[in-house]
């Protein structure tokens, strides 16, 4: 089953992360979802779904988005991860890019993630030729 898992400290982006991801993604059958990093981060052993994509807010209170992302990446491979943040700086930014993470501004919306996933899809196609 395809998943996407979502972490962020408001509740109301996790809503719309929600809608926009059941809008754009095929066959989206779980949406893991949590206002706490360290709830996701201890059941990831647990998740045997594809995850198609895992956004990560940067500003938290229990952890930033990039320790979170370093995390996910013993599952998920870092293209799949999204740090989001409404605060760019340019330090953030090069570390996620040195990762391998994306990076996304918000205000998240319905074309910000189809672009992204445009991109994921495009990847996937040229690994497999």
């Amino acid at each position: 089953m395809k998943a996407v898992i979502a972490i962020d400290d408001s509740r109301t982006i996790l809503k719309q992360l929600e809608v926009l991801c059941h809008q754009s993604i095929d066959n989206l059958k779980l949406f893991y979802k949590s206002t706490n990093p360290l709830e996701i981060l201890e059941a990831l052993p647990s998740i045997d779904d594809e995850v198609v994509i895992a956004f990560v807010d940067y500003n938290m209170a229990e952890m930033n988005g990039i320790d979170v992302a370093e995390r996910l990446m013993n599952k998920i491979d870092a293209r799949r991860i999204v740090l989001l943040t409404a605060n760019v700086q340019k330090a953030v930014r090069d570390k996620a890019e040195n990762l391998g993470i994306r990076f996304l501004e918000k205000p998240m919306t319905r074309d910000k993630l189809e672009h992204i996933l445009s991109e994921l899809i495009h990847e996937q196609n040229n690994q497999a030729n």
